[in-house]
């Protein structure tokens, strides 16, 4: 028969072997709990050094009445986005100009190449004013904030296939652009764009009859090649008449050729200035 006494102690006895139970539980609820966040954290894809980078092309045309805002818009993003990795481009496609006015700074090429891009959507039309970032996310060129929300999901993008280096040299009205690290983009499309950092004119027909349009960064020349392998291209770009090379500069943007997705993009500056060497190039 058990006193008092022995029931207590037996009690202590069966609390502390509980406590110690308890204590054990929890340090292995704990050790799978950080096992757990290894294994998450090893399957985390890993980021590169180099950050996004977001080419913007806008097609658009003076002969159509919706497009001013859009190029209000890339005249804004152009400061907005000054000094960050992001590429403008204004395609003035030629589809209007029956309309009674003719864009001066339309193209055939620029239309064909929005059509290419809606045969990589698979869309059966193309419009303007449109948008597109990357090469793969495209919408109405005038909606602010898709393209500012766009621009910034680029921009935190990883850039795993490496960056592309530029310089150019400038004589006789023509800018040679020299593109090194190009290993890496073999079998991809690389395009080389002149464009003019602000243009303005007065349009005195057409649906924009009356109107004073800015442009920002129009494509002037433009040069497109299939990468075969070599590290460096050296592309050469005509200036337009009464043009100066002071008021342009390079776009170069790898492009893949059946999806039309932009994979790298750089900026080549130029100047009037001939040199014996090329001169660097900002990212």
């Amino acid at each position: 028969m058990k006193t008092p006494m022995t029931f207590l102690n037996s009690t202590s006895l069966a609390a502390n072997f509980l406590g110690i139970a308890s204590f054990a539980c929890f340090l292995f609820i704990a050790f799978l709990t950080i096992s757990a966040g290894k294994a998450i954290s090893s399957e985390a894809p890993e980021t590169t050094s180099a950050s996004g980078f977001a080419v913007v092309e806008l097609f658009t045309s003076q002969g159509c009445s919706s497009c001013p805002p859009a190029d209000r818009l890339l005249n804004d993003f152009a400061t907005a986005y000054k000094d960050q990795p992001v590429y403008l481009l204004s395609f003035h496609v030629d589809y209007w100009d029956y309309l009674g006015w003719k864009d001066p700074f339309s193209d055939q090429a620029w239309s064909d190449r929005q059509r290419r891009y809606a045969q990589a959507f698979r869309s059966s039309r193309i419009y303007t004013p449109q948008m597109i970032v990357n090469g793969n996310d495209e919408f109405v060129g005038s909606r602010r904030q898709q393209a500012k929300s766009s621009i910034e999901r680029s921009l935190k993008k990883s850039i795993p296939a490496g960056e592309l280096t530029t310089s150019t040299v400038t004589a006789d009205q023509r800018i040679t652009v020299l593109i090194g690290n190009l290993k890496a983009f073999e079998g991809n499309r690389l395009n080389v764009a002149l464009v003019q950092r602000q243009v303005a004119n007065d349009v005195s027909r057409g649906e924009n009859r009356g109107r004073h349009l800015v442009h920002a960064n129009v494509v002037r020349d433009f040069k497109s090649l299939r990468l075969t392998g070599q590290d460096q291209e050296t592309v050469t770009l005509s200036l337009p008449e009464n043009t100066s090379a002071n008021d342009m500069e390079c776009i170069v943007y790898a492009q893949e050729k059946g999806t039309m997705k932009i994979v790298a993009a750089a900026r080549a500056e130029t100047s009037d200035i001939s040199e014996n060497s090329p001169q660097s190039a900002d990212r």
